[in-house]
């Protein structure tokens, strides 16, 4: 029989079960959105056999939708098994969302006993551990990652991650000289290893999970007696990085100089999600990447140290408390660090990018929760504490359920962004594009305008704006809408010169089209709409009309 103590975990856990299921059920009935449609919908790789699609890149399998614009230039990703995951689902449910989101709901299930074993293995009672997982997986800032279907990478990442980090912490890991056997050691630290590797070949962006799991260890005090398993977690990184290159042959993952703006704004990236865990009433596909937060973020990153330095050479309650503040943030900032390369590059910070981060809020908040607890406080002083905890966790919970439907269709997610991020372009650029899509061009414009006065070197806001030019024949401001996008792509939009083309060929310059349409399908030789007009309009036929993006 189990006792009160345990039965209560239980009971929270599955109760925090039912309510994911409840919240994200829902999902079945929703279309694919966003890069659903390139990643999934119109993937012709989800149809080749599976080992033609695992040596290929993320754009690669994304296709012409991310295949040009300032992303493909400074930044590559290797996900094979997120990649896998998809194939297999084509394979055995079709294109469909409804199997997809089913999957990734009970994927999300996952999280509930890893997050509370990592919380027990760090000392943290059944009761606050199991508080933990359940604010782990029904937090509103995980709605993305988990109604998103494209976010199953940083879904399948995170779990792997989250396994890895359990091997390393439990208390029969790898104990340097002491402890389990040199046989025993040597397991434990090629699960993490492999644990960890296979993060990775989900998503890079949990590439910092050991720094995360060191920085647990020394708020609980835990470092000199289990830090030798992080080793595993290095292991891992190095496996990854020799199948990268053995399977894929990339060996850069993005420019340096992006790289360079990436790690100074990574506080700042990492402080605006934690000010969405905190307060997620901002919670978007658009959140544009703040510049004025790096430097607060910078001072919170040299607090944090501070306190996990006195944390280190002291047991007291007080260093406790400031130990596990500390290694909250830090664990955000190492959590969120290569994702905010990509915040930098696309000007928007996800909240899928705080999927794992959030983990070491629920950690900390759970440990202090106990602290709380068993302290001398006086009884008014806790009741009132933790009833204000109480009331955030319900507003949570309803910011949460009302953020599904959000993601029903591409409709409503992007009218969300805008309403959320107003002065966001690329909130602006979705919006317009919707109204594209519906042939509503002259209510595209205005959007599309609004999208390039926030941002300049956008090529598809560009693009697409001249596409709507063209299609209200207002052929002159088309072709500079074109010739721009071309220009701020650095010569990489095809689609811009295939557009170029049409409208030469509109006002007869044919050897003009001809030229452009060579050099369209020289950046994209299989782009076919391009090799179509070439054959039609080389050989004195029509062309067609121009092409827009996603």
């Amino acid at each position: 029989m189990l006792g009160h103590v345990e039965r209560l975990p239980v009971a929270l856990v599955v109760t925090a079960a039912v309510a994911q299921l409840a919240s994200f059920g829902r999902t079945l009935s929703y279309a694919l959105v966003w890069d659903d449609v390139s990643w999934i919908a119109d993937n012709p790789m989800l149809s080749a056999p599976l080992t033609e699609g695992l040596g290929l890149g993320q754009h690669a399998h994304m296709g012409v939708s991310l295949g040009e614009g300032t992303l493909h230039t400074v930044h590559e990703s290797y996900r094979p098994l997120a990649f896998a995951s998809a194939w297999l689902d084509v394979r055995l449910f079709g294109r469909d969302g409804p199997a997809m989101h089913l999957e990734s709901a009970v994927l999300g299930l996952a999280y509930l006993p890893l997050v509370y074993g990592i919380a027990r293995a760090l000392g943290v009672p059944a009761k606050w551990a199991a508080i933990a997982a359940i604010a782990f997986v029904l937090h509103p800032i995980q709605v993305e990652a988990f109604a998103y279907v494209s976010a199953r990478a940083d879904v399948l990442a995170g779990c792997f991650a989250l396994v890895a980090m359990w091997l390393t912490v439990r208390p029969h890991a790898p104990q340097g000289l002491r402890g389990p056997s040199l046989a025993s050691r040597i397991a434990v630290g090629t699960l993490i290893a492999l644990a960890g590797c296979a993060s990775l070949l989900a998503k890079e962006a949990t590439i910092g999970w050991p720094l995360g799991a060191a920085v647990l260890l020394v708020a609980t005090g835990q470092l000199r007696t289990r830090g030798a398993a992080l080793l595993g977690g290095v292991a891992g990184i190095a496996l990854y990085a020799v199948l990268r290159i053995g399977l894929a042959g990339q060996t850069d993952t993005a420019n340096p100089g992006a790289a360079m703006v990436g790690l100074f704004e990574l506080p700042g990236v990492a402080l605006e999600l934690a000010s969405s865990m905190i307060l997620p009433f901002d919670l978007s596909i658009a959140r544009p990447v703040r510049s004025a937060y790096a430097w607060r973020g910078w001072v919170l990153t040299v607090l944090a140290a501070l306190a996990l330095v006195w944390r280190l050479r002291s047991n007291e309650r007080s260093a406790r408390i400031a130990g596990w503040i500390g290694a909250a943030w830090l664990f955000i900032v190492v959590s969120v660090g290569p994702s905010a390369v990509v915040a930098v590059i696309m000007d928007t910070v996800s909240d899928r990018y705080a999927h794992v981060a959030w983990l070491g809020p629920c950690l900390a908040g759970a440990a202090l929760g106990h602290e709380l607890e068993s302290s001398p406080t006086t009884s008014r002083r806790r009741h009132a504490v933790l009833g204000f905890a109480g009331l955030w966790a319900c507003m949570g919970l309803a910011i949460a359920w009302l953020q599904v439907p959000i993601w029903r269709n591409n409709d409503a997610l992007y009218r969300h962004a805008l309403a959320v991020e107003p002065e966001s372009g690329q909130a602006n650029y979705r919006v317009g594009y919707l109204y594209a899509q519906r042939g509503d061009f002259p209510a595209a414009i205005p959007y599309f305008e609004r999208a390039l006065a926030i941002s300049p070197s956008d090529g598809r806001a560009h693009n697409n704006l001249g596409v709507s030019y063209l299609n209200l024949g207002r052929l002159r401001e088309a072709e500079r809408s074109f010739e721009q996008a071309f220009i701020v792509t650095h010569g990489a939009s095809f689609r811009a010169l295939h557009n170029l083309a049409t409208l030469d060929l509109h006002e007869g310059r044919v050897e003009r089209a001809c030229e452009r349409l060579n050099a369209a399908l020289a950046l994209h030789p299989a782009y076919d709409q391009a090799s179509d007009l070439r054959d039609r309009a080389c050989t004195n036929l029509a062309g067609g009309q121009g092409r827009d993006e996603r």
